[in-house]
């Protein structure tokens, strides 16, 4: 409306104040019925207040028609990526304005204990855009995405930009339009900062290493594994030397990555998987993901999640893609 309101005052630009005033009247809210009052009420040709005052009329009946509606019915649809190795997942959504015969699309790639690292916006794209990109995205079996409400999509950002802040980072001037559309979202849906409400902690789930294993044997997960960068930055080999046997260099490596970073990656992606599978409707998973999350927050050196991760990070430095297909373990000494 700001940009607008600029715009309509300049006399060189009257061809197109009709069009303007149309976008302002779509935008609605508050700041265009005041906006186009201070307007109308300054103007001195009657045909052009007669215009403004029509505009008016359309801008105060739409948002009267609106007011009483939900607002998840407002806003579109977005969807929220599993989180891969690295802690990082994705935001996609599609966000609609009311009367606006187009929407936005809004991107955001979130590191789950880290910072906002980028996105973007694309204005006037339509609901078969977003599907085309779901769809490009959802061809690598290892990331899936799942709707959410407009509200805990702008949760998950609010932390985001809150750890972006406390490192002493800015938000990516590439996603500073889609940070502050969450952001607003978040401010009419009185949404803070913390945790979801949706996921509750279940002390009875089954989180054991039998079943971590086979939940990490889903293609969501094959990328849960310690890459070089992570075991080079704590002094260790990517996997056990010729002399060294697997559970030595397991035992080596649960010492050395029990650190506050990693410890905050690792309860991040298990959070954040435990949401996207309660969204998805795998109570079970959730709940296990959740337990996870407890256990490697309270004790992370006797993890089931840190300990499969390393039997994975192992697989595959065999050349193994799956636990259940890798060879039997190396004896004690061996």
């Amino acid at each position: 409306t700001d940009l607008y309101a600029q715009a309509v005052r300049q006399t060189s630009l009257k061809a197109v104040h009709e069009r303007m005033i149309a976008a302002i009247v779509e935008e609605g809210g508050g700041h265009s019925v005041e906006f186009l009052t201070q307007l109308r009420d300054t103007t001195r040709d009657p045909t052009r207040r007669r215009a403004l005052q029509k505009a008016l009329l359309r801008t105060g009946t739409a948002n009267a028609e609106h007011a009483g509606e939900p607002k998840e019915s407002q806003k579109g649809e977005v969807y929220v990526g599993s989180c891969d190795g690295q802690g990082a997942y994705v935001i996609l959504g599609l966000h609609q304005k009311r009367l606006a015969a187009s929407s936005t699309i809004v991107d955001l790639c979130i590191r789950v204990s880290e910072d906002i690292r980028d996105g973007f916006t694309a204005p006037r794209q339509r609901r078969s855009d977003l599907r085309e990109a779901l769809e490009r995205l959802g061809k690598d079996d290892s990331i899936g995405f799942i709707r959410v409400p407009w509200a805990e999509a702008s949760r998950l950002v609010v932390n985001a930009v809150k750890r972006t802040r406390d490192a002493g980072k800015e938000i990516p001037a590439d996603a500073r339009s889609a940070v502050n559309l969450f952001e607003r979202i978040a401010a009419s849906e009185g949404v803070g900062q913390g945790g979801s409400s949706e996921v509750r902690v279940d002390a009875t789930a089954d989180a054991s290493v039998e079943v971590v294993r086979d939940l990490l044997e889903q293609p969501l997960y094959d990328y849960w594994f310690f890459d070089a960068g992570d075991l080079g930055g704590v002094g260790l080999r990517s996997s056990p030397g010729f002399l060294q046997s697997k559970e030595k260099w397991i035992a080596q490596a649960r010492e050395r990555l029990n650190r506050p970073t990693m410890r905050r990656k690792l309860v991040g992606m298990a959070q954040h998987m435990a949401l996207w599978h309660h969204y998805n409707g795998d109570a079970s998973h959730a709940r296990t993901m959740s337990a996870l999350a407890r256990t490697t927050e309270h004790d992370m050196a006797n993890s089931p999640l840190l300990l499969v991760m390393l039997e994975k990070t192992i697989a595959l430095s065999r050349g193994v893609s799956r636990l259940s297909r890798q060879p039997p373990p190396v004896a004690p000494g061996g």
